[in-house]
């Protein structure tokens, strides 16, 4: 449907604009994920050199690249949320802190779970002709919005993220492609350019989701009444 489409242009440009000018504060944000995320790599790395020695000491490693690989889980999920929610406060018009990158761990659970139920259903869909199972990752991809945004339960945030991408599901999986082209060009500057662009999609992405919603909530049109209508009298009868 027509009205639920949105403007790629206006997204972009509100992307590759708040970035310009936030780019330091994008720098910072993102080199504080990439070596959160680099500090678990690493520490995998040296427990699984460890785990190849025999006797207790290989049990204890083992172990304990367990427990790093699910603090590693955890963390990142969380700085995901993080994103998602610094992105919409940008979006809203607000200057977010570094400090959203990490506290709203309130929404771990839901969050954790209707990402493996979301993943459940697109793997069915895949599983079936592939076709169905892009369908359902652009239909019900926008949950994780819903639950920062909308503090929506599991369930809530996915039927919702059906609702609003209704009628649009071509036109999200065409922005998505955009978006990917847009990150793989910044990867092949040296990977420097992902500072710019890895920010400039999120926003664009965030921004897409607030048309999405603003149209979905929008009120419906008042509709013509039902019933006979008043016939005008004509001049001279």
């Amino acid at each position: 449907m027509a009205d639920s489409k949105f403007s790629r242009d206006e997204a972009l440009r509100f992307g590759w604009d708040t970035m310009k000018s936030n780019l330091a504060f994008f720098i910072i944000l993102f080199l504080i994920f990439f070596f959160v995320s680099a500090i678990g790599s690493g520490l995998n790395a040296a427990l699984g050199n460890l785990s190849e020695q025999k006797g207790a000491a290989a049990a204890m490693a083992v172990l304990a690249m367990f427990l790093v690989v699910v603090v590693v889980q955890v963390v990142s999920i969380i700085m995901q949320i993080g994103l998602v929610k610094i992105a919409l406060e940008f979006v809203d018009s607000r200057k977010p802190t570094y400090a959203e990158l990490f506290n709203n761990y309130r929404f771990f659970w839901r969050y954790l779970f209707a990402s493996i139920l979301v993943g459940l259903i697109v793997l069915g869909g895949f599983l079936l002709l592939i076709v169905p199972g892009i369908i359902w990752a652009i239909k019900y991809g926008l949950f994780q919005y819903l639950v920062v945004d909308k503090k929506a339960g599991i369930m809530e945030s996915i039927k919702k993220s059906g609702q609003i991408t209704y009628g649009a599901k071509w036109d999200l999986f065409v922005f998505g492609l955009l978006l990917l082209v847009i990150n793989i060009a910044g990867a092949l500057c040296f990977l420097v350019g992902l500072f710019a662009t890895l920010p400039t999609t999120m926003l664009a992405m965030a921004h897409v989701y607030r048309q999405l919603l603003a149209k979905a909530e929008a009120p419906a049109a008042v509709s013509a009444p039902v019933g006979p209508q008043p016939i005008n009298p004509q001049i001279g009868e």
